[in-house]
C-alpha cells in the first residue's frame, strides 16, 4: 500500500506570507487545558517577528501535532518550549521538551511509512505516529524540512526549516 500524500492531495494548498508568531502564539493558548492538566509550562521564545509563505492550515496542523505530542510525552510538571529564529535566510522553529526521548535506532523510522510507530505517552496517552508522517508531508509541500534531535529519558527537539518569506520593502504582499 502506497502512503505517499497522506493529506496534501485532499488539501487545497494556497499559500500566503504569515507571521509566524501569530500561529504559533494561537497554537500554544490553544493546548494550555492539555499542558495544565499534566503541569507543563509551555513557553515561548520569539527573536522578531518573522514571516514565512506558507499554507496557513497546513502549518497551523503542524504546529498543533508538535506541540501536542511534546506534551504527550513529557513528564507532569516538565516544560515544553517553542522557540523561532531566523537562520540566514531560513526560520527555525524548535519544539524542545524534557519528556521519554527517543531511542537513536527509532528515530529514523518517525517519517517512515513502513514502521509501526503507536507509543503511549506519560500518562497512557494513545499516538499512532501518523501525525509526523502528515507534519512532514505539509512541510515538504511548503518547501520546508523537519528533523529530530532527541536521547531517551531526556527529551526531544523537533526542528522545522521554512524559508523566510520576501520582506514588504520588496513589495512582496
Amino acid at each position: 500500500m502506497d502512503y505517499g500524500n497522506l493529506h496534501s492531495k485532499y488539501i487545497h494548498f494556497n499559500p500566503k506570507r504569515i507571521t509566524l508568531s501569530a500561529i504559533i502564539n494561537q497554537t500554544v493558548k490553544s493546548h494550555l487545558p492539555e499542558a495544565t492538566l499534566k503541569n507543563i509550562c509551555l513557553t515561548c521564545e520569539i527573536e522578531e517577528q518573522l514571516y514565512v509563505y506558507v499554507d496557513k492550515i497546513m502549518f497551523e496542523a503542524v504546529m498543533r501535532n508538535l506541540i501536542s505530542n511534546a506534551i504527550k510525552f513529557s513528564h507532569v510538571g516538565s516544560k515544553v518550549n517553542i522557540s523561532i529564529k531566523q537562520i540566514d535566510d531560513d526560520c527555525k522553529v524548535m519544539i524542545s521538551d524534557k519528556g521519554v526521548g527517543i531511542p537513536f535506532n527509532k528515530q529514523a523510522d518517525l517519517f517512515n511509512f513502513k514502521t509501526n510507530r503507536t507509543t503511549r505517552g506519560t500518562l497512557d496517552e494513545k499516538g499512532s505516529g501518523l501525525g509526523l508522517l502528515i507534519c512532514k508531508e505539509y512541510l515538504e509541500k511548503n518547501n520546508g524540512t523537519i528533523r529530530v534531535d532527541s536521547e531517551p529519558k531526556k527529551g526531544s527537539t523537533f526542528t522545522i526549516t521554512l524559508p523566510l518569506a520576501a520582506s514588504q520593502s520588496n513589495g512582496f504582499l
